[in-house]
């Protein structure tokens, strides 16, 4: 068992030589798109903490803005595959254009921060 991530094991995601349809496509975008989560959802929950005294030690400015970033861009993924999940298109597109947006930006602040 990790102490980070608990009992989770990756899930190996079989990719068929052909798709029948749409909705095999689909299946496995959503799959994957689960799969990505969890290491944001983990990075975006992360507390520091000294080690001598054990209280949690409050974040600069810059790592808050990344650790921030992160927070939105769990969200965000989370709300894209509710929407897809619900054939909402129209809303998951939206959803999908901030969290390129928030995607860039943390590109960004991870390239150009100390």
């Amino acid at each position: 068992m990790n102490k980070y991530l608990g009992e989770y094991k990756p899930v190996k995601t079989e990719f068929p030589d052909k798709f029948e349809n749409y909705n095999d496509f689909n299946h496995i975008g959503v799959d994957l798109f689960k799969e990505i989560t969890i290491p944001i959802r983990i990075i975006s929950s992360i507390k520091r903490a000294n080690p001598e005294t054990g209280k949690i030690v409050e974040y600069d400015k810059e790592i808050a803005v990344i650790i921030g970033s992160f927070v939105r861009y769990g969200k965000l993924t989370s709300s894209l595959l509710e929407q897809f999940t619900q054939a909402r298109t129209e809303n998951a597109i939206i959803f999908f254009r901030c969290l390129a947006e928030t995607y860039i930006n943390l590109k960004y602040f991870l390239k150009y921060t100390e």
